[in-house]
Formats: C-alpha cells, structure tokens, sequence
C-alpha cells in the first residue's frame, strides 16, 4: 500500500479534490498581500495588531468568507439539498 506524500502540494491538491467533490471549485486569485491585509483588518475581520503579520491560513480563510459573503448577498442563501 502506497503512503500519502506529505508535502503540501500534494495536501492542497487533496483538500481541492475533497472540495470539488461537495460541489465547490477552488480558484487561485493574485492579489496584493499588504492591501488584502489592510483591508480585511479595515473590515474588522483581522485583528488590529500591526506589529505582527496574520498567519496566511488566517488571510485565505478570511478572504474566502468574504467571497462566501458577497456571494450570500447577491444570489441569495444556499439552498439546502433534499433529503
């Protein structure tokens, strides 16, 4: 039986294809890192605490609820499947 490979690129292409199974699809956005930053504290959303910089996994999960937000707002809640 074959091990898992640790490394994280292969740990973020699992967690993409568990997510696509659910009916999600991960994109990959440029942006710059300091104004992302900026404004996530600007919305309150990151601690005010510039003396030190917020964990990365912290950023992206910030940025993916305010996608998740955003998409709230605009096309409504989501729609919970038939059981």
């Amino acid at each position: 039986m074959l091990d898992r490979s640790t490394s994280p690129g292969a740990a973020r292409a699992r967690k993409s294809r568990a997510l696509r199974r659910v009916g999600c699809k991960v994109l990959h956005v440029a942006a710059n890192e300091k104004r992302l930053v900026k404004a996530l504290r600007k919305a309150g959303r990151l601690p005010e605490d510039e003396t030190r910089e917020p964990p990365r996994k912290d950023i992206e999960a910030e940025a993916a609820q305010v996608v998740a937000d955003f998409i709230t707002r605009w096309i409504g809640p989501e729609k919970k499947p038939c059981a």
